[in-house]
């Protein structure tokens, strides 16, 4: 084979590997933009969830002095309580737990189903309503909801 023959050749597979190599590249280049789409919907997706999560949180007197937690779904979806925060006195109470709260739906609790250290005030709701300056919890869709004293 000639110089020029050579020359020919190699500038064809050069120009081959350079097309291969450019197909490639736009390839995962398409690849990458396909899953920040994807990663974009489904955070869009959640922060419409997240918009609509509504619950409302009551503390109320039961029978025989009990403290009643009612967690009551105001929105058509299921509501995935993952962890709780109370105020006690001097003391700040965490805990991480999975109450799922049904859409529409709703479901009562004493303080020890949600943090051991409230025990206590399962059957003492004077006592609780003293000691405890609120709890807030939190859900698997990152909102927060208050509780309140009373029962609607």
């Amino acid at each position: 084979m000639s110089l020029k023959g050579q020359a020919s050749t190699i500038a064809i597979l050069f120009l081959t590997l350079m097309i291969m190599a450019t197909i490639l590249l736009m390839g995962h280049i398409l690849i990458i933009r396909a899953a920040n789409t994807i990663a974009s919907f489904k955070e869009s997706m959640e922060q419409g969830l997240r918009s609509k999560e509504n619950i409302a949180i009551y503390i109320y007197r039961g029978p025989n002095n009990e403290t009643s937690i009612m967690i009551k779904s105001l929105w058509s979806g299921e509501t995935i309580i993952s962890h709780i925060v109370a105020k006690q006195e001097e003391k700040v109470l965490r805990k991480d737990i999975t109450v799922v709260v049904p859409a529409r739906g709703e479901i009562l609790l004493k303080p020890s189903d949600l943090i051991e250290q409230l025990a206590i005030y399962d059957n003492d709701y004077d006592g609780f309503r003293r000691s405890v300056q609120g709890l807030i919890f939190y859900t698997s869709l990152r909102n927060s909801f208050q509780s309140g004293w009373g029962k609607q």
